[in-house]
């Protein structure tokens, strides 16, 4: 079975592959939450990044974010305006619609 036959049926690719995956189907299809961490894993996963690669982007630790992203412990205020102030920075062609 192909890899693109394992992605028709419910199994993603690799992270590294999904930029690849969405600029040939040209759009992303599934929604990007409002929230900032939901925010932040949606773009983690259009951009394609690893934790170890999202954390110096942001300034972060990456086991920071994996706390945020997996909802093991909730950012504060401070931190959810600055994900929010990096998200509106970023060239988030992400959606592309």
């Amino acid at each position: 079975m192909l890899p693109s036959e394992n992605w028709e049926h419910g199994t993603e690719p690799e992270l590294i592959h999904i930029p690849a995956a969405l600029a040939f189907l040209g759009y992303v299809s599934w929604e990007c939450p409002d929230d900032p961490v939901g925010r932040l894993a949606h773009f983690k996963k259009v951009k394609g990044l690893s934790l170890n690669r999202l954390g110096p982007l942001m300034g972060r630790d990456p086991e920071q974010l994996a706390d945020w992203l997996t909802r093991r412990n909730v950012p504060i205020e401070r931190n959810q305006r600055m994900i929010t102030e990096f998200l509106d920075g970023q060239d988030t062609e992400e959606q592309m619609e």
